[in-house]
């Protein structure tokens, strides 16, 4: 027969015993580029500085990551040899002003460059990670390009050699048409 006070540190021990809370999956608001997600992330950074606390989910525009995911992609880049420290030095000076680097002044050219490089090393992992939306091709014309989403129908030999044979004359006739927009010829 078990005591009281057993089944009372039984029951206490139980109570001890922590789940995490269920949170509804919210819909998360990707960022449009790696620029938008850098200057988010200096904010944060300059407002966790300041001595703000960050909660998961009581943002006003909920983001699939947080500061910390930045900044570990930072350190993963720099310690792969992928960013240098000129590359970082770029970023926050950059990121703080909240603006990026004017290549039309002269003493910004370099540092514009740097941005450019930085940037384009963090995107593709920013864009893998889900964190920054992938960006969609498109061309100044729309139907510049159009035997790119032509169909090829099959049937018997015959007809679908001679449908083959219109589409490449007629993908050549647009790229010799083109060539003679641009002022080249074949």
């Amino acid at each position: 027969m078990k005591s009281r006070k057993q089944e009372r540190t039984k029951r206490m021990a139980s109570d001890r015993i922590y789940s995490p809370k269920h949170q509804p999956e919210m819909d998360t608001v990707p960022f449009e580029s790696a620029v938008e997600t850098w200057f988010w992330f200096i904010k944060a950074q300059e407002a966790k500085n300041e001595g703000a606390r960050f909660t998961a989910g009581l943002s006003i525009t909920p983001r699939n990551c947080e500061p910390t995911d930045i900044l570990k992609i930072l350190d993963n880049l720099y310690r792969n040899r992928r960013l240098v420290r000129d590359h970082l030095l770029v970023l926050r000076h950059y990121g703080r002003r909240q603006i990026p680097p004017d290549p039309r002044r002269i003493k910004e050219v370099r540092a514009h460059k740097l941005w450019k490089e930085a940037l384009d090393r963090i995107e593709p992992v920013l864009v893998r990670k889900g964190i920054v939306r992938a960006k969609k091709l498109t061309c100044n014309r729309p139907n510049k390009f159009w035997a790119h989403g032509a169909v090829v129908h099959q049937g018997n030999e015959k007809t679908s050699s001679v449908r083959s044979n219109i589409s490449l004359n007629a993908i050549k006739s647009t790229t010799h048409l083109n060539t003679i927009e641009q002022g080249t010829s074949w």
